[in-house]
């Protein structure tokens, strides 16, 4: 399972040994496309997904255009095969817009 709150270290590291229990790796492009998401604010949704070989989560797509919308970014989903995927969600909350 996937954590649905912002992990601890002592998460993160729990995380970590369950996908290296797998066998499959995440790629470091994964990694720096997630940050870059999350910290800077550039990216509006990114997919990732299992190579061909099943050993390694690898980057599929980024979308760099910040105003795409959620049809664009389901419409960018296979129908018929499974992907990881984040979005910068922008929402309103009293005092101002959060994402």
């Amino acid at each position: 399972a996937i954590p649905t709150t912002t992990p601890t270290a002592q998460t993160k590291s729990k995380y970590l040994v369950r996908i290296m229990a797998t066998g499959i790796a995440v790629n470091e492009e994964v990694i720096t496309t997630y940050q870059d998401l999350k910290l800077g604010k550039k990216i509006k949704y990114a997919i990732f997904r299992i190579n061909d070989d099943n050993t390694e989560v690898v980057v599929e797509k980024v979308q760099n255009d910040t105003s795409s919308t959620w049809d664009e970014f389901t419409g960018s989903l296979p129908k018929d095969d499974c992907r990881y995927a984040v979005y910068d969600f922008a929402f309103q909350v009293d005092g101002g817009q959060r994402n």
